[in-house]
């Protein structure tokens, strides 16, 4: 007998073998995920282990929404944590007899060391002041201060300075324009750049 005689693919097909019943099972998680802390910049993933029959397959929720980016697989990499990624993470796994919810878990990015950076700072036609912000790796996300002052010896600079923004940093450079710069009528003005 060959594997192609059909003595032999009826002996293997389990459907044959039960008179035409396809069995089935639930899916069962085996391992749940866990929570997980990282630094920014630095991978993350969590794993779910499920048995079930057919094999199941896996739907990743960020917060409770769907990620849509074929967040399919058993395992949920994410390569460089930034703070857009802080939340709580579980998995639906599926198949033809129904579906479970893993265990929901959390994602912490502990934020970047190094500070923002202030590039290009100019003054405009209008007297306005403009320069770009941007954040080191990982720092998508997390929020940074803008504050302004005509002494640059005050200290400390949260009491002592002017408060112009509290912002997030997006996954970009982000431009800034001072626009009471014009109103202070001083000579010269200083920025600093902080992050919370």
């Amino acid at each position: 007998m060959t594997t192609s005689d059909a003595r032999y693919l009826a002996a293997v097909n389990v459907t044959t073998w039960l008179n035409g019943w396809t069995p089935s099972l639930l899916p069962n998680i085996t391992q749940q995920p866990v929570n997980q802390t990282v630094n920014a910049n630095q991978p993350a993933s969590f794993s779910v282990g499920a048995t079930g029959i057919p094999d199941p397959t896996y739907q990743w929720y960020k917060n409770g929404t769907n990620l849509l980016s074929g967040q399919t697989n058993p395992t949920l990499s994410i390569p460089n944590a930034s703070g857009l990624d802080i939340g709580t993470y579980s998995a639906v796994v599926s198949n033809s007899s129904g579906s479970v919810t893993s265990s929901v878990v959390t994602l912490t990015v502990i934020p970047p060391t190094s500070g923002p950076t202030m590039i290009t700072p100019s003054v405009q036609n209008n007297g306005d002041v403009q320069f770009t912000i941007s954040g080191v790796p990982g720092s998508a996300g997390f929020s940074y201060r803008v504050w302004a002052s005509t002494n640059i010896a005050l200290t400390p600079v949260t009491t002592t300075w002017t408060l112009l923004t509290n912002d997030v940093f997006g996954t970009s450079p982000t431009t800034f324009i001072d626009q009471t710069a014009t109103a202070t009528g001083a000579s010269q003005r200083f920025y600093v750049i902080t992050v919370p």
